[in-house]
């Protein structure tokens, strides 16, 4: 086979790639950098967030978090800006809530994965006497450890447009447990197992900063989003009460995410 030809399957082999990863709702999205180059007119990209449309003589380049030019500082800060909520049962009532106090962290696993995620959460009750909590101060929930990936759970016609979020689960511990048995006031217990993705809000993706937020969201006891595209349901968001029987359940929040490094969650296909 000579050169020439090699050269070109492999090129097209690579756009191929490209093109396959930007249906798949688990590969398109990618944490890294987007880069302004010192020597001009040598990078892939014409603009700072390293979107789509590819050019010849760029100025900027895209560095997966965790490829040759990988971050230092993996860590980020967690920080609860909307009081969690769960609803559980057919008509999705309110099982319990916290306050907007809660506070977490987290770190950057890979180039589309977290790791070592825990959540407290503050003032959390079942109902207005009746105050919960899993760590023997009254109203403190902790979650287990989490991990998770992000993916594109709406593709748009122009991939920079994709909407993106992060799935989270557990990690250690219980298997499929995501908040280990709390006791409440009023003697019931209550556990949550299983997945959940928070949105991504469209401000926040294909920009260099430090900061973005989560937003958990839900239409009765169905979490918005449920999937990623061009991939299965994950494991379903339930609640066990009285360690007894298992219903669906889902949460709204908001959770802000403070990166020690400043980077960028870039929805397009960057291979």
């Amino acid at each position: 086979m000579s050169r020439a030809r090699g050269l070109a399957l492999i090129t097209t082999s690579l756009t191929a790639v490209c093109l396959f990863r930007g249906t798949n709702g688990a590969s398109a999205a990618s944490f890294g950098r987007c880069v302004k180059l010192v020597v001009k007119e040598t990078g892939k990209y014409g603009s700072s967030g390293c979107q789509e449309g590819r050019v010849a003589h760029g100025n900027y380049e895209w560095y997966p978090a965790f490829g040759a030019e990988k971050i230092k500082k993996t860590g980020f800060e967690l920080k609860v800006s909307e009081s969690p909520t769960v609803y559980e049962g057919s008509e999705a009532v309110e099982a319990f809530s916290c306050s907007s106090e809660g506070k977490g962290s987290g770190e950057f696993t890979s180039s589309t994965q977290v790791g070592n995620v825990e959540l407290i959460l503050k003032s959390c009750k079942d109902s207005p006497t009746s105050k919960c909590s899993n760590t023997g101060t009254e109203g403190e929930v902790k979650t287990e450890k989490l991990s998770g990936e992000i993916g594109v759970w709406k593709a748009e016609g122009e991939e920079r447009h994709n909407k993106v979020g992060l799935e989270l689960h557990a990690a250690t511990g219980e298997e499929g447990t995501v908040i280990k048995t709390m006791t409440c006031t009023d003697s019931f217990t209550r556990k949550l197992t299983g997945s959940i993705i928070a949105m991504v809000p469209p401000d926040g993706p294909n920009k260099m900063g430090t900061t973005w937020s989560l937003k958990y969201m839900h239409r009765g006891v169905e979490q918005m989003p449920e999937k990623f595209e061009g991939l299965p349901k994950p494991t379903a968001f339930e609640e066990t009460l009285n360690e007894a029987f298992s219903r669906p359940a889902a949460m709204e929040a908001t959770i802000e995410q403070e990166n020690e490094e400043t980077m960028e969650l870039n929805t397009t296909c960057t291979c």
